[in-house]
């Protein structure tokens, strides 16, 4: 009875499928036809990182710091995918070839984890832009209501809004390009808090803008 095995690697799309049947009398496996497959799907990832790294050197709010990260990650990232397919394009039998061709995926995880993290790095630092201007307007309002002595306007929420954004930003942007592929791999959803802080920060600064707005437009009424 022939014993059928599979080559699959999954990531977002699927790089191939190769089946070959057991037995001595079977015909073997196409090795070319299955690398042009894996070569195929690193291509694509490639590509993306090189559009990743377009994003990020044309990045404004991109802190130093984080823009050396990210470009450390992608540029890592491009390098592996390039070493695993010359490795590919030299494997000389279906095992090696099937565990080379799902590292494409596992071992770098270019869309489940690397495109989330530049685009939460470039949110969180953008976020991190808006809290400074935030946290420049609400003291000079602060001021401007004592001075005018407006009863009935204060900025309480808005210093509330903006404290909560602060813890909220605090390293969540380090923290995230720390995650690695093998994190990912253990645990799925390892980027979700990250992802659920940015959210809310964003939340609480667009509260504490439109509070400053609203005050500065009573206070010129």
């Amino acid at each position: 009875m022939n014993t059928k095995h599979t080559l699959m690697t999954i990531g977002v799309g699927i790089i191939g499928v190769v089946t070959f049947a057991g037995t001595a009398n079977a015909a073997p496996i196409d090795l070319t036809a299955a690398k042009a497959k894996c070569d195929a799907a690193i291509a694509e990832r490639i590509a993306e990182l090189d559009k990743l790294s377009g994003r990020v050197g044309s990045a404004k709010a991109l802190t130093a710091d984080h823009k050396a990260t990210v470009g450390g990650i992608l540029g890592a990232s491009k390098s592996g995918l390039t070493e695993l397919q010359a490795k590919i394009d030299a494997d000389t039998d279906a095992a090696t070839l099937k565990a080379d061709c799902g590292q494409v995926t596992t071992g770098f995880r270019i869309y489940a984890l690397r495109a989330p993290q530049v685009h939460l790095a470039l949110s969180g630092d953008r976020q991190a832009t808006v809290l400074t201007k935030g946290n420049t307007i609400v003291p000079k309002l602060e001021a401007a209501i004592q001075k005018a002595s407006t009863n009935g306007k204060d900025v309480t929420d808005a210093n509330a809004k903006l404290a909560d954004a602060t813890s909220l930003l605090n390293g969540l942007v380090d923290t995230e390009l720390a995650v690695t592929p093998e994190q990912w791999n253990a645990n799925h959803a390892v980027l979700s808090g990250a992802m659920q802080s940015l959210k809310t920060a964003q939340a609480d600064l667009k509260t504490a803008l439109a509070d400053a707005k609203a005050i500065i437009a009573d206070l010129k009424a």
